[in-house]
């Protein structure tokens, strides 16, 4: 993608994520919640909930799983969050880093990184701050992370090998990067895909399943593995334009759709 294309795309995602923070501001988290995936949200909340550090207004619903549980996340621990929203893992990272950690979170939206550092504030995360910044370009020291994770944002960077070579670039030797996004199990047609994408709010485009483990072995990751997956709930509304019943049942039995995937490795 030549420069000029790139910042603009990089712009169009700005503004996307402005429009989801002035919603939130001016109408209400519930009524912002309503315009979310329920097959990826439906029952995260509930997960959640059993987070320690959990701060609910932070929860925009705009993550598929929950990556910190899995990223090795210590006491005394330095943690990036890349795309870190309205900082819902942020502020969970800095609860479980804690005593002596840190968590930095970065996001693209300065629109965004503005009512996350304003969530820290009222709960009372002192060691929990945010930084403006393209996930692919972060104004940080080489090996200065214990841990990075991010959660349904892989999805959105126009050069997604360039962001696992920034995280191979940030974390320490021996560290763990867990990241959780969705993924197609299949090529489908431009109509279908469009479907879905608009379904599941993916608008960037959906990457395909395997794709992100061979962007981490190029980047010189080790150890790469799925520590959990779950199949994205797909209506029957959405595919019967496309398909009839007995394709549809065919279609989800064959484990085609999409799904989230939460995977972890090391330097």
């Amino acid at each position: 993608m030549q420069r000029k294309d790139k910042e603009a795309f990089l712009q169009n995602i700005r503004s996307d994520y402005a429009m989801v923070a002035d919603m939130v501001l001016q109408q209400g988290l519930d009524t912002w919640k309503a315009h979310v995936c329920p097959g990826i949200y439906e029952g995260m909340e509930a997960a959640y909930r059993d987070a320690p550090g959990y701060f609910p207004p932070a929860n925009f619903g705009l993550g598929c799983g929950q990556p910190f549980l899995f990223a090795d996340i210590r006491p005394g621990d330095r943690v990036l969050d890349l795309g870190c929203a309205a900082g819902v893992d942020t502020l969970i990272a800095a609860h479980i880093c804690s005593p002596g950690g840190s968590a930095i979170g970065i996001d693209l939206s300065p629109d965004l990184v503005a009512l996350a550092a304003s969530h820290a504030n009222a709960a009372g995360k002192s060691n929990a701050s945010f930084l403006v910044a393209d996930i692919a370009d972060i104004p940080l020291h080489d090996a200065s992370a214990d841990a990075i994770i991010s959660n349904g944002v892989f999805s959105l960077p126009p050069d997604q090998p360039a962001v696992f070579r920034e995280m191979a670039r940030l974390l320490r030797p021996g560290r763990y990067f867990c990241i959780a996004d969705i993924v197609k199990n299949d090529e489908y047609d431009d109509l279908l895909m469009g479907a879905l994408r608009l379904y599941t709010g993916c608008h960037s485009g959906i990457t395909m399943k395997g794709s992100y483990e061979k962007m981490a072995l190029a980047a010189g990751f080790r150890d790469i593995s799925c520590v959990h997956e779950r199949m994205v709930e797909i209506p029957d509304s959405l595919l019967q334009p496309f398909m009839d019943a007995t394709a549809i049942a065919d279609w989800k039995k064959s484990g085609k759709g999409l799904s989230i995937v939460t995977l972890r490795g090391t330097q």
